[in-house]
């Protein structure tokens, strides 16, 4: 292709980028849809605070990090409060995904950002209710997405949505749905409903199976009844329920492991893993593996093979840890204990280090702070509160998202109705 017409190809592509963030904001009346983010760059990144008192040893960074910063453009919608809840991902195109809700029930809607670093622009790309045909008003909604953004083989972007308020209006909930976003187009479709009454708070995928692996939940008020989880096994391609069942020993499923041949384990009580085979499409009880019982945030494979999580609950000496998991072994290895409850978490591309932001409320100066692998040392890249605070006038809140690519951090902070992205670039 010559370099005239490439040049016009660009420009006709952000010409329909232009018209789409348009349409998207005709349909939520969102002013500004898109924001730049401000470059911050101080020594009070590096500055312990004087609460800081974490519960094993640290060191902190010797390079002042350039941090990026970004409120959302928040559409105009009716809610009592905005939320974040599942972890954004690093799309191919090397734009970062992120999503936020309105956490309502009836008339509820969840929102998608890209944030492209190259330009340090967040913009709206897409809402649920859009895509859901048929969608009026008084509908139950979608006020959150609470698993992962998951990346299929085919680039697309693969999701649930979840249940905003817990309570009341349940005759209207008819489950929870799953969409495939195409980050080429800014497209979002609705692939339906895959469980009746269920609805998916995690997630993780499968690319060379093309297989949704989720733990599900039955919404608890439907008929005031307990249902415990339910493993769910979804064929994007086919759109079909390939498996349902299992989760048979815990309620609590907030995260699962997918290993590089594509088998998902799920925690299942009393520190055992329950694995799923999809090629025979059966589970199997491992036993208890695992030093805790339940997965907070999950990562890897990296290039050995192994996986990594941070706890929800403690281990026998009453701590949250980071561990690994080898699929192979079926054996664990602690590598550091936690300062906190900790569901912001990433493994670095290289796989040398594991990034993470203790508290998902909040923690003394909000870290940004990472864990050598090899030999489990754990290093302060940023104290992130004091800079913001004083250049941005923002508090950073609690978060559950955190993803990474081979320069850069990208976390969502949220605190009442005021959510902003920060992008940190690491040592």
């Amino acid at each position: 292709m010559s370099s005239t017409r490439s040049a016009h190809h660009v420009s006709a592509i952000a010409a329909l980028s232009l018209v789409l963030v348009a349409l998207i904001a005709s349909r939520t009346g969102a002013e500004p849809l898109r924001t730049t983010a401000t470059r911050i760059t101080s020594n009070r990144f590096l500055e312990v605070p004087a609460k800081f008192k974490p519960p094993t040893e640290y060191t902190v960074s010797d390079r002042v990090p350039i941090v990026h910063f970004a409120r959302y453009p928040l559409p105009d919608t009716p809610t009592y409060k905005w939320s974040h809840w599942g972890p954004g991902t690093v799309l191919p195109n090397g734009r970062v995904l992120t999503s936020l809700g309105d956490h309502r029930a009836i008339d509820g809607n969840s929102y998608l950002y890209e944030y492209d670093p190259k330009t340090r622009v967040l913009q709206l790309v897409a809402d649920l209710q859009s895509a859901v045909e048929g969608f009026k008003e008084g509908d139950f909604g979608f006020g959150k997405i609470h698993d992962r953004l998951n990346v299929g083989r085919d680039g697309n972007v693969y999701f649930s949505s979840f249940w905003g308020l817990r309570s009341g209006l349940d005759d209207k909930f008819k489950g929870e749905r799953l969409f495939r976003y195409d980050p080429k187009t800014q497209g979002l479709k609705d692939l339906g409903i895959p469980a009746k009454d269920w609805g998916c708070p995690s997630s993780n995928f499968a690319p060379q199976h093309n297989l949704y692996y989720a733990e599900a939940a039955f919404r608890p008020d439907y008929d005031n009844q307990t249902h415990g989880m339910r493993f769910v096994v979804f064929d994007v391609v086919k759109q079909k329920v390939r498996f349902m069942g299992g989760h048979d020993s815990t309620g609590y499923g907030r995260d699962l492991f997918v290993d590089a041949k594509g088998n998902a384990y799920f925690n299942n009580g009393k520190r055992t893993l329950v694995k799923y085979d999809p090629t025979t499409n059966q589970l199997t009880d491992l036993g208890a593996v695992m030093p805790v019982s339940r997965l907070r945030r999950t990562a890897g494979p990296d290039d050995a093979g192994l996986l990594y999580a941070t706890s929800s609950d403690t281990n026998a000496a009453g701590h949250r840890v980071l561990f690994s998991f080898d699929p192979r072994t079926l054996k664990t290895r602690t590598i550091v204990r936690l300062w906190s409850d900790t569901p912001a978490m990433a493994i670095h591309p290289d796989g040398r280090f594991i990034y993470m932001v203790p508290g998902n409320i909040a923690y003394p100066g909000r870290p940004l702070i990472r864990a050598d692998l090899q030999d489990g040392s754990i290093e302060v890249v940023a104290f992130l509160q004091q800079a913001i605070q004083a250049e941005q006038k923002f508090t950073l809140g609690g978060t559950y998202s955190l993803c990474v690519d081979e320069c850069t951090a990208y976390i969502v902070f949220g605190v009442n109705n005021d959510l902003a992205l920060v992008a940190v670039e690491l040592p």
